[in-house]
């Protein structure tokens, strides 16, 4: 099932970036390769990245959704907020499951990332657990404090998401340029030195936003 993941060509391919950073970004991701393959209907389970489940540029608006606030309200404006909400900011959302090894696997590398970035790029992790079978809202929350994690994160009570973004894999994580608009989709866990390169595409992206 997670194989037939990519609405475009399987190859990863940068949308407003340098020569030379998209040949680095491709490489930082292909090196990645965990993820929890999400079954909608009837559970889910872990295993690992295939070569389709590549990044992806794609210029389409992102979907909105509400977001009930874990942590972060100060930086996102309030404990409810929407992707909608954040228009006009390069965004980074990361969705994860509290019972999901790869997403535990993969958090100290947006931690690291967000670090960098975090007065160019809004990072916003989205707890779908509830949703696909991989933790549960206060698992959700317990993995961040385990963590050390201090970047937003929440959840949504919009149970669409994951269909409407096509997540067939946690972890998944999407740039959002500030038009609103999808830059990349990558489904899998982002190593410290693509989460870097995921950033840094984006802020180059939404230099001319």
């Amino acid at each position: 099932m997670a194989s037939t993941v990519g609405t475009q060509s399987a190859r990863p391919h940068g949308a407003g970036i340098g020569p030379r950073l998209a040949p680095a970004l491709t490489r930082a991701l292909l090196l990645t390769g965990l993820a929890c393959v999400l079954v909608l209907i009837g559970g889910s389970g872990c295993g690992k990245r295939d070569d389709a489940l590549k990044g992806e540029s794609a210029r389409l608006p992102a979907p909105d959704f509400p977001v009930t606030v874990y942590q972060g309200a100060e930086q996102l404006g309030g404990q409810a907020v929407t992707l909608a909400g954040l228009a006009g900011k390069a965004v980074v959302l990361n969705f994860y499951g509290g019972n999901c090894p790869p997403c535990l696997q993969e958090m100290p590398a947006l931690q690291a990332a967000y670090q960098r970035y975090k007065d160019r790029v809004v990072l916003l992790g989205v707890d779908i657990g509830p949703f696909t079978g991989l933790g549960t809202m206060d698992e959700g929350k317990k993995l961040l404090t385990e963590l050390n994690v201090t970047y937003p994160a929440g959840t949504t009570p919009d149970g669409t998401v994951p269909a409407r973004y096509q997540l067939f894999v946690i972890p998944a994580t999407v740039s959002v340029t500030p038009d609103g608009k999808v830059l990349r989709k990558y489904l899998g866990s982002l190593d410290s030195t693509a989460a870097l390169l995921f950033f840094e595409e984006l802020v180059r992206a939404s230099a001319s936003k």
